[in-house]
């Protein structure tokens, strides 16, 4: 899944985008409405919030929290932190995939630009994390 280029982003990326889900217009997208039921019956907005709080919330278990417990199995957690932290970070690119590519089709579906305003302000932190991806070395191009 590499559409808009979430696969270039660091650990450190996703993580910091934390607080966008509960700040501006995503903190007007309220789940306790929805709690009780599936979450497929929710708007698409409801599921996207906890999409993404989740596979934010994962990477940071992947990176390991400093208490006893992972004192004690430092060693084990050591080794099992790689491939779990890959697993997260595929989840969230996932996870902000499918976010944006819905957004980006609520945007295209509205038939007003009122309707637009909503969705597309909702986008602008995608493409503000989009802007901060590290640029890999075969993406750069010589000048001149």
């Amino acid at each position: 899944m590499s559409r808009y280029g979430y696969q270039g982003l660091t650990v450190e990326n996703f993580v910091g985008f934390h607080p966008t889900p509960t700040s501006g217009q995503w903190a007007a997208v309220e789940l306790t409405p929805y709690s009780k039921k599936a979450l497929h019956e929710a708007p698409v907005l409801v599921f996207f919030k906890p999409v993404l709080m989740e596979a934010i919330d994962g990477l940071g278990a992947a990176q390991g929290a400093d208490n006893d417990v992972q004192r004690c199995d430092g060693p084990w957690d050591d080794a099992q932190r790689p491939p779990m932290l890959a697993r997260a970070v595929q989840e969230a690119v996932g996870a902000f995939n499918l976010a944006h590519t819905g957004l980006e089709h609520l945007v295209g579906a509205a038939n007003t630009p009122e309707q637009r305003a909503r969705p597309g302000s909702m986008m602008a932190p995608f493409h503000d994390l989009l802007a901060r991806r590290p640029v890999a070395a075969e993406e750069v191009r010589p000048t001149g």
